[in-house]
């Protein structure tokens, strides 16, 4: 485990207009305070680290590979990127005391709270989608994952997906394989295809370098949502609105809403909002974090 004295940083990109003010409105006082009782920097890129026309065809949650790169985080010994969609608990514990140096930290995918339940979870949203015609990748297992991108099953016998909205590296150790992952994989194309996803993972758990987290690390409101609150993907309050005005039921279904957000909150260490940003500002309707 790394020494309480090593130097550390939470690292995130807020670029554009939406996610600056996300980040700025939700996130900066949170983090901030998390900072602060376990000795991180606070390191927000608010431009993108490659303007190349390649790097502009594809989305931005490609540079967080190259982090490690950059000027700004020469000198510390660890680095925790964090998607600018997450709240962070100030209570949470110090994510880098939870990881090895030589590895990288990382919440297994499909395992939240157990692969057996979290298959059924995402079964669950799958049915839902269908029937929505939300476009998706029907990926039930960490195998069909990677395959469906064109990579192989998951490597090495582990049945896992690393989360990458949360990572913990070490730059002097693992700056090449993310380097390499942004040079050698192109983007597939929508939301749906996780973007740096799917590569990422598949070469970390190829290396046999993930050290894997308690998910409370990384807990994707919509997992949560799917698992405990499943009422809330439809308005719960449909039924009233031939009695009661739609602004009535409309407030209704976000003070329930707020209320299980704050649940998820108070059960998780990082609370990402991956696909439902504008619920942070749901979220911030019950007062700050």
């Amino acid at each position: 485990m790394t020494g309480g004295g090593a130097r550390k940083a939470l690292v995130t990109m807020a670029i554009g207009d939406r996610y600056a003010r996300l980040f700025e409105t939700h996130c900066r006082a949170n983090w901030g305070a998390y900072a602060n009782r376990h000795g991180y920097d606070l390191i927000v890129f608010d431009r993108p680290l490659d303007v190349s026309p390649r790097a502009q065809a594809r989305s931005p949650a490609w540079q967080k590979c190259l982090i490690a790169e950059s000027d700004d985080t020469r000198g510390y010994e660890r680095i925790v990127w964090v998607d600018a969609d997450i709240l962070i608990n100030p209570d949470a514990p110090s994510i880098v005391e939870c990881v090895p140096e030589a590895k990288v930290g990382a919440v297994d995918a499909y395992g939240m709270p157990t692969p057996a339940v979290y298959r059924d979870i995402l079964a669950r949203q799958y049915a839902r989608w269908r029937r929505a015609g939300v476009a998706f990748v029907d990926n039930l297992t960490p195998d069909a994952f990677y395959q469906a991108w064109g990579l192989p099953e998951a490597p090495g016998g582990e049945d896992r997906v690393a989360q990458t909205g949360v990572l913990v590296m070490t730059p002097s150790l693992h700056r090449d394989l993310f380097k390499r992952v942004y040079d050698s994989y192109e983007e597939k194309g929508g939301a749906e295809w996780n973007f740096e996803m799917r590569p990422l993972s598949w070469e970390l758990v190829r290396a046999g370098l993930v050290h894997w987290l308690d998910w409370r690390f990384n807990l994707v409101v919509s997992d949560i949502f799917a698992w405990h609150y499943p009422f809330l993907a439809d308005n719960i309050f449909r039924p009233f609105e031939a009695t009661n005005p739609r602004e009535v039921t409309g407030l209704m279904n976000r003070l329930v809403m707020n209320a299980c957000l704050r649940t998820a909150f108070a059960n998780a260490w990082f609370l990402h909002f991956a696909g439902q940003q504008s619920l942070m500002d749901v979220f911030a309707e019950g007062g700050n974090a």
